[in-house]
């Protein structure tokens, strides 16, 4: 995919400033990367509007095939972009760490605001991701977390495409961990969702990522720790490609 998921914001009163958050790498749930030509373009956007980027980084480290792009604060030489990047996705789900990284006048207010309310995150918590991040054996648990999620998307897709179509998954993401599947018309996602979740499946409508109508019928699925014979989400959505009515 070529890419990412880029909403913004207009400001209110004369006070705020107009700001973009993006996801230019691996954008849920689609699992979609910014492409290089449109790059330079969001922003030179930004910069033209006096605006903010927020760059949402959250997966560079879940990056499945190849090396991924810098970051767009890489090429920020105006201090437009405001960077957020967590260690959450690719530790612990209770390790709540992320950083934040800015130039110029956003830096030096989003940190005086972190002084004021909360000074910064508890030292204890910083001293555990410093160790971690600092062990030798990170790089290692990173290569098994991208070869875990490797198989698992791999296995998924191949099932999705076998009791769905070649049709329903076009693309396959090249990080993260969801799947962005087309449904074929007489599967109704909402429907789909919930009955997936009746068999303690999780399964995503798609049709709540869109801020208008939503196009033919999509949903997003992660991808499980282990996917038995015959996937349970591939099993929901054949049950269901004869059986549920469109609303």
């Amino acid at each position: 995919m070529e890419s990412g998921q880029i909403c913004w914001r207009r400001p209110s009163s004369s006070r705020e400033r107009e700001y973009y958050y993006c996801q230019p790498l691996h954008a849920n749930p689609h699992g979609a990367v910014l492409a290089a030509e449109r790059r330079p373009a969001v922003l030179d956007a930004v910069a033209a509007a006096g605006a903010f980027l927020i760059e949402d980084d959250f997966v560079r480290d879940l990056t499945i095939e190849g090396h991924p792009p810098p970051p767009l604060i890489a090429a920020d030489a105006n201090g437009h972009v405001v960077y957020i990047r967590s260690l959450t996705k690719p530790a612990a789900p209770g390790l709540r760490v992320a950083a934040l990284a800015a130039r110029g006048a956003a830096h030096a207010r989003l940190r005086a605001i972190r002084l004021v309310e909360d000074f910064f995150v508890a030292g204890p918590l910083q001293e555990t991701a410093l160790e971690l991040v600092a062990a030798p054996s990170w790089p290692r648990h990173l290569r098994q977390v991208r070869q875990a999620l490797r198989e698992r998307r791999d296995t998924l897709a191949a099932a999705v495409r076998d009791s769905v179509g070649t049709q329903s998954l076009p693309s396959v993401p090249t990080g993260g961990f969801h799947l962005w599947v087309s449904l074929p018309m007489r599967i109704d996602d909402v429907v789909l969702a919930e009955q997936a979740l009746r068999s303690d499946v999780l399964v995503t409508a798609g049709r709540h990522w869109f801020p208008a109508e939503a196009p033919p019928r999509f949903c997003s699925c992660p991808t499980p720790a282990r996917i038995p014979p015959p996937s349970p989400e591939v099993s929901i959505v054949s049950r269901n490609s004869e059986a549920s009515p469109s609303h």
